[in-house]
């Protein structure tokens, strides 16, 4: 039900982020992922952040609530990545890309 109103919001607001957190981060981010418009991403890291972030404009990052998933620092800096991270957008490919993925 959840993943259902955040990818509402999603489509809604093209240019909105969400976070969507579950046990494993895994079922929240495959029902988000069915709702057209959102592009959600299990990042467990930085790095895979801010590639989703620049390469296929992710706008919803999900995340592993399970203690113990990740540390608190790799969380803060995932976290951080894929809120200050934009999209390439001059970069035709990549925004080629994105609309392939939203037309599915």
């Amino acid at each position: 039900e959840r993943g259902r109103e955040l990818g509402e919001k999603m489509h809604e607001n093209p240019k909105a982020r969400g976070i969507a957190i579950c046990g494993s981060g895994i079922g929240i981010c495959m029902a988000v992922n069915k709702m057209k418009g959102s592009r959600g991403v299990l990042a467990t890291n930085p790095e895979m952040a801010e590639l989703a972030r620049v390469h296929n404009n992710a706008n919803v990052l999900c995340l592993a609530g399970r203690e113990g998933a990740m540390d608190e620092a790799t969380l803060k800096a995932t976290l951080e990545k894929f809120l200050d991270t934009p999209f390439e957008e001059d970069q035709e490919r990549r925004v080629r890309r994105v609309k392939q993925l939203n037309e599915m």
